[in-house]
């Protein structure tokens, strides 16, 4: 039976990571250039996200690919 149970709990615990990988937390100051493509990050971004360090259309751009990501890992743990 703890089989059962452990397995179960590393799924739970997979999952919850995969979950929390494509939220993005800024700390620190923000940036006033992308660090992608090096394009002006707006100051109202920068203020309303503190520490932020991509232009909304990179950060678009990572979400994208971290959903693509996440998809191709749900694939096999299901």
């Amino acid at each position: 039976m703890a089989d059962i149970v452990d397995k179960a709990q590393q799924l739970e615990d997979l999952q919850r990571k995969v979950a929390l990988a494509g939220i993005t937390f800024y700390e620190g100051e923000p940036a006033n250039y992308c660090i992608k493509c090096d394009s002006k990050i707006p100051t109202q971004r920068r203020r309303l996200l503190p520490g932020v360090q991509t232009c909304i259309y990179c950060a678009q751009d990572l979400e994208h690919r971290n959903k693509r990501y996440h998809w191709s890992i749900s694939m096999y743990t299901n």
